[in-house]
């Protein structure tokens, strides 16, 4: 049996992670003095109540090794080979913490892919692993089915401000867009695990529409899975979805609300959509 594990960025739904067995690290948010572990100690709901008064905002980090490391040993003894998919090694220390943890356990059946994505972006790679799992695949072939498929995927986002991804140190090329956003949005994608700037656009419903339209000529006219994201932007968020399933040759739809860690870095009004063609899967 091959066991999967990912971090708590993935923005799977309780149902996915159930139906596939996936085991999930969370990775850790700090306001003040609290650490609390992301989906497990703090909600969506709670998380976005207490950003609203935080101050400082809050920031995050990866789990310490020994949680990588314990995770690890505990599929082990339950007789299960390791393939672990982490949030991008360039937003995230995560998986350089995950790769000490395989380094302190020598000669274990453990591979590690960086998904040089997160949120759905990775969450679609953990679903492909689990089923190319399913259909017989060894732990090698899923790792480089994941490998294949992440060059594959697109994620496009949009959001309220760019001040949270500044603050958070994780604003990459969207630095391009500082001091130039009065009264536009940035449209923004994940490029090569980093966040890159894509365009600026006057308002929040032409964001998500050039985000639409941005993967309609990625997938083109073959059957694509589709996933849409938000934090705190649910009508937003549906009515990409909506738009998506009518345009699109949607053959998989997947909506899901975006952890507090990410949440953490984005700021509330964070929409977004990720795509990849869906016979990889």
């Amino acid at each position: 049996m091959i066991q999967i594990i990912t971090d708590s960025t993935c923005d799977l739904p309780p149902e996915i992670i159930a139906r596939y067995g996936i085991k999930i690290i969370p990775l850790q948010l700090i306001f003040g003095d609290e650490t609390l572990r992301d989906g497990v100690d703090i909600s969506y709901e709670e998380f976005f109540r207490r950003l609203r008064l935080a101050n400082p905002l809050p920031t995050t980090s990866q789990p310490p090794v020994g949680v990588f490391k314990a995770a690890f040993e505990e599929s082990l003894r339950e007789g299960h080979e390791v393939l672990g998919i982490f949030i991008s090694s360039r937003l995230s220390g995560t998986f350089a913490t995950a790769e000490a943890a395989k380094e302190l356990l020598p000669g274990e059946p453990i591979t590690l892919v960086d998904s040089l994505s997160t949120s759905l972006g990775m969450g679609l790679q953990v679903i492909a692993a689990a089923r190319a799992v399913e259909r017989g695949a060894s732990r090698e072939e899923a790792a480089a089915l994941v490998v294949r498929l992440r060059e594959k995927i697109r994620v496009y986002f949009t959001l309220d401000t760019l001040d949270y991804l500044h603050r958070g140190g994780r604003i990459g090329g969207a630095q391009a867009f500082l001091g130039t956003l009065l009264n536009v949005k940035p449209l923004l994608i994940l490029r090569d695990g980093r966040v890159e700037a894509y365009e600026r656009v006057r308002t929040k419903r032409k964001a998500l529409e050039r985000m639409l339209e941005a993967v309609l000529s990625e997938v083109g006219p073959e059957p694509a899975f589709i996933g849409v994201l938000h934090g705190e932007a649910e009508a937003e968020a549906k009515m990409l979805a909506e738009q998506a399933h009518t345009r699109a040759r949607c053959q998989e739809m997947l909506t899901s609300t975006i952890t507090p860690v990410l949440a953490a870095h984005t700021g509330p009004g964070v929409v977004g959509i990720v795509a990849c063609p869906n016979g990889i899967l």
